[in-house]
């Protein structure tokens, strides 16, 4: 058993798409790699139609698993970059 959400690729996609938008002016080095994170969704979507990152992960055995693994783990720690800096600039008022 697994506790990861099924979230459909598409909509992961849309998700880095709006971060690297908010993004682009504040921190454009994380907002391109947000793109990019979002690009690597839309293409495993299209791959996969579909189907979460998980499962692509999981049971596609092709390239775009790999793409969507590395997409997956760029993201997460862009988005972590992201939130945070937008904490401490809330925080201290900027």
């Amino acid at each position: 058993m697994t506790a990861a959400l099924s979230i459909p690729l598409a909509l992961s996609a849309l998700v880095f798409a709006f971060l690297a938008i908010s993004d682009w002016r504040r921190l454009p080095g994380v907002a391109r790699v947000e793109l990019a994170v979002a690009t690597a969704f839309v293409l495993a979507a299209v791959a996969h139609p579909g189907m979460s990152i998980s499962a692509v992960v999981d049971h596609g055995h092709d390239g775009i698993a790999y793409v969507a693994a590395l997409a997956r783990v760029v993201g997460m720690v862009a988005a972590l970059v992201s939130i945070t800096t937008r904490v401490r600039e809330f925080a201290l008022g900027r």
